[in-house]
């Protein structure tokens, strides 16, 4: 028996597609669940979420996962719940928001691995990006409740986009990277 241990993810996907595909050719089922299909999570946007996520990469567990994008779910309320319970994913990079209607707090060393960040529509309020030195693009659209905004931390960052968004504190520190800067409307006071 093969330890799936020690294949990487991509390894591990087609190792279990090959599997499935000689199941079925032999007219037998496939019944293993991945650990993202037995996973119980208690918030039903982020599911909806992870599940379109899962499907789109064919990601099979939790370490697979290193892009969500949650600006879609539509039934469901993307809340702080649902982002305390997006924890889980540690190896994620990229990460879309949107369109949520209650206020969030979100902090970046729950996402290490952090590269790119969109948050369109979101309720925001405040966002510690103080240990995500990875990060190399920051958007955020539409966005009445953050007022500050510390990037100093992230020497990474070569895209910044600001629109409608109400800083009055923005802090970037050093940029050298930094090739693209769009401050649209009233997004400084």
């Amino acid at each position: 028996q093969l330890e799936l241990q020690k294949l990487d993810g991509r390894e591990r996907r087609m190792l279990i597609r090959d599997r499935s595909l000689i199941l079925s050719a032999c007219g037998g089922s496939n019944d293993d669940k991945s650990e993202l299909e037995t996973l119980n999570l208690t918030s039903k946007a982020l599911s909806t979420c992870l599940s379109t996520s899962a499907e789109m990469f064919g990601y099979e567990s939790i370490s697979d996962v290193e892009t969500l994008s949650c600006s879609d779910v539509s039934e469901e309320e993307f809340d702080q719940a649902a982002l305390d319970e997006m924890n889980l994913f540690k190896n994620l990079s990229n990460l879309q928001l949107g369109y949520m209607k209650s206020p969030i707090h979100i902090d970046g060393s729950n996402f290490p691995a952090l590269k790119t960040f969109r948050c369109d529509n979101c309720s925001l309020e405040s966002i510690d990006l103080s240990q995500n030195n990875e990060l190399n693009s920051f958007e955020i659209w539409g966005n009445r409740y953050l007022t500050e905004l510390d990037l100093s931390n992230s020497p990474k960052l070569a895209k910044l986009n600001l629109s409608e968004v109400k800083i009055m504190n923005l802090n970037l520190g050093i940029q050298l990277l930094l090739k693209e800067a769009y401050i649209v409307g009233d997004a400084l006071y």
